[in-house]
């Protein structure tokens, strides 16, 4: 969870002061960019994605050791959840 925290923390104000302006300079330009302000154009929102791609994946991947174990079910509890009583018509 810290995780995601940082990298959201670390991610937004990149995207709001830099990325924004530069993407909004670029749409308004008349001209053609060199080769290497194009290669800064890509890499950054290709950073971006990345690193909200990872945190979307951490948000959804649970390590083995994060997760809680159930309880065993009671006999009654039991035959409740594998349908005993429905099929049985009871």
């Amino acid at each position: 969870m810290a995780i995601k925290l940082a990298i959201t923390v670390a991610l937004t104000p990149v995207v709001l002061f830099v990325l924004v302006p530069r993407l909004d300079a670029a749409a308004a330009a008349d001209q053609l960019f060199a080769e290497s302000q194009r290669v800064q154009l890509v890499i950054a929102p290709a950073v971006a994605s990345s690193l909200l791609a990872l945190n979307v994946a951490l948000a959804v991947y649970k390590p083995h050791w994060r997760l809680r174990r159930s309880l065993p079910l009671s006999g009654i509890a039991r035959m409740t959840a594998s349908g005993y009583g429905r099929a049985h018509g009871t």
